[in-house]
């Protein structure tokens, strides 16, 4: 707890910060909203509903996810390594694919599986992410701040899987997406307390390196 509020009050910026959480709304909102009209269409429209909502919640969460990158300051000079920070978008556009394709196709049975896929792929995508970021010095990660960023990031995103494809009253819906922007945010900030840098005084020359 205290490492997470360390991380919050000192080593961010704000304004970044509050940027990303309203990315991180309008994501959310649009996902849950483009969820249900999916499993409302059917046929040709289905298809076409699926891939919106695919690559507008895959980029959205990436969006929030790098606005929170880059509102991290932990002292030290720090950068991106492209083709990681690349990689990290494509797979949370293709972890929203599948999840949007397996709750579409299956409706309710699987939907715990979809909230499941589409969690897994934003953990996954947020470490690969953070392989991006190279620094003056080492990283070291605590294994159980990791495990309870898994934690709380797939039980609430399961829950607005099932929330949002169970009824499309307004109080659903809304439910639904804070729990998906809880599964972003808690996600972000729970694995960044988990994190601690060592720093060094070597260079940090790479040309493939965002700043």
């Amino acid at each position: 707890m205290f490492a997470l509020l360390y991380c919050l009050g000192y080593q961010h910026d704000y304004r970044l910060v509050a940027l990303a959480g309203l990315l991180c709304v309008t994501a959310s909102g649009a996902a849950m909203l483009l969820l249900q009209h999916t499993l409302a269409s059917d046929g040709a429209d289905r298809h076409r509903w699926t891939a919106i909502a695919a690559l507008s919640t895959g980029v959205g969460i990436w969006a929030t996810h790098f606005t929170a990158m880059l509102a991290y300051d932990p002292g030290v000079v720090l950068g991106y390594a492209f083709a990681l920070t690349v990689l990290s978008l494509g797979i949370a556009v293709l972890a929203c694919t599948l999840a949007i394709y397996v709750a579409a196709r299956d409706g309710r049975r699987h939907v715990a599986l979809a909230g499941l896929i589409c969690g897994g792929g934003v953990v996954l995508m947020h470490y690969v992410g953070m392989a991006a970021v190279t620094v003056r010095g080492i990283i070291r990660f605590a294994p159980e701040g990791i495990a309870f960023s898994i934690a709380a990031a797939l039980l609430p995103m399961i829950a607005a899987f099932q929330l949002a494809t169970a009824s499309r009253r307004p109080a659903a819906t809304l439910l639904a997406c804070v729990l998906f922007v809880a599964s972003i945010l808690m996600l972000h900030f729970t694995g960044m307390a988990a994190i601690t840098i060592i720093p060094d005084a070597g260079p940090l020359h790479r040309p493939d390196l965002l700043s």
